[in-house]
């Protein structure tokens, strides 16, 4: 039996060691490949934890942006009620001074100045902190990357929290010294648009659309950006004095922010905001002249009557209006715009795009970055 086993073997050995090199390579390239299909899973689901961690941190920064901006609302409606308040100028009127014409224009004035300064102001706040917190969370992110090197040892971060808060703290320039030029801005492009109108002359809600859509283009001077100039009203002209590595950064991401700033993409979103506030201040208006009329309807009949339809067909009295809309845009202006504003798609498209150029490099000299075109 073994004879006839050796002479087979014998007789088909070149048969044999192929099919055991075969069946041997067999179970080497399949342990091979399985390893290799372990190590893609692995990466796989490394990178698929590492786009929900970087998700959910882009996540963070945007509510973050979010609570910031409404917190700072009255960072803007404080210094706003105060160049522009109208108590002063109602207490003299109840003097009947020989002036009473005058104050009056002044109160239509900063009326209308409040309600449109505060659509601009808003719109410049929300840009300028979604930007900058796009800035800040782009760090945070290369400063944990470097945070977990392997190769070489682990890197330096390239910001600390106290570069951020003072980097942050730049928009106090806009609170204590920018708002003063935009009100200064503003009121001359009220004035030229609705100076000429008297307090007896009737007006309706398409007459304040038509004023609005005047200051809109007064104050853009017919340029592409919506308020030429901007820049200087959000952040400080000089750089912060100082020789030290953490100054040294934080000018990079101040010249940085302003880098952004300047591109047509943010001059873009900025018009967008204001667009939208217009709109929501013409829909105030709309509504402030729809309770009016609803008040004179119920008065009953005769010269209440007339008068309605009267109102109608060519509006109230400015003098008539101001009260109400001062009740309804400056006393009892909300942050419904910005609410609403906050969750563009445009304006967060800017904050993704700002976010993922800072995030993809960890060079310390970071001055120029490619921001992914906005859409529309």
């Amino acid at each position: 039996m073994f004879s006839r086993l050796y002479n087979a073997v014998r007789q088909h050995k070149k048969k044999i060691c192929f099919s055991v090199g075969l069946v041997g390579g067999a179970y080497l390239l399949n342990r091979y490949l399985q390893r290799k299909l372990r190590d893609w899973e692995t990466k796989q689901t490394q990178s698929y934890i590492d786009q929900i961690k970087h998700q959910h941190h882009f996540e963070n920064i945007l509510q973050t942006s979010d609570n910031t901006i409404l917190t700072l609302l009255e960072k803007i409606r404080e210094p706003l009620l105060a160049l522009l308040e109208t108590d002063s100028l109602l207490e003299k009127l109840k003097t009947r001074p020989a002036n009473r014409l005058e104050l009056w224009e002044e109160i239509k004035v900063r009326i209308l100045t409040f309600a449109l300064a505060s659509v601009y102001a808003e719109s410049l706040l929300a840009s300028l902190v979604r930007v900058q917190l796009g800035v800040v969370g782009g760090y945070v992110f290369v400063n944990s990357q470097r945070a977990q090197q392997n190769s070489g040892g682990v890197l330096p971060a390239l910001t600390n929290q106290d570069i951020h808060q003072r980097y942050l703290a730049q928009v106090q320039h806009f609170f204590e010294n920018g708002l003063h030029e935009l009100v200064r801005v503003v009121r001359d492009a009220v004035v030229a648009a609705f100076g000429h109108i008297g307090l007896k002359e009737r007006v309706g809600p398409a007459d304040f659309a038509v004023g609005f859509d005047f200051v809109k283009k007064h104050v853009s001077r017919d340029s592409k950006k919506p308020l030429p100039g901007f820049l200087r009203l959000l952040l400080p002209p000089l750089e912060v004095e100082g020789d030290t590595d953490d100054v040294r950064v934080l000018n990079v991401m101040i010249l940085e922010t302003r880098d952004v700033l300047e591109t047509d993409d943010f001059s873009k979103v900025l018009g967008m905001c204001i667009d939208r506030g217009i709109t929501s201040l013409t829909n105030d208006v709309e509504a402030c002249y729809q309770n009016m009329l609803a008040a004179e309807r119920e008065n009953g009949s005769g010269e209440r009557t007339a008068a309605s339809s009267l109102a109608v067909s060519t509006g109230f009295p400015m003098a008539k209006l101001l009260p109400v809309l001062r009740n309804s845009l400056v006393s009892g202006r909300q942050d419904g715009f910005l609410r609403t504003v906050l969750q563009e798609e445009l304006l967060r498209s800017m904050i993704a795009n700002v976010y993922e150029a800072f995030c993809q490099t960890e060079d310390a000299d970071r001055i120029n970055h490619n921001l992914a075109p906005l859409s529309s």
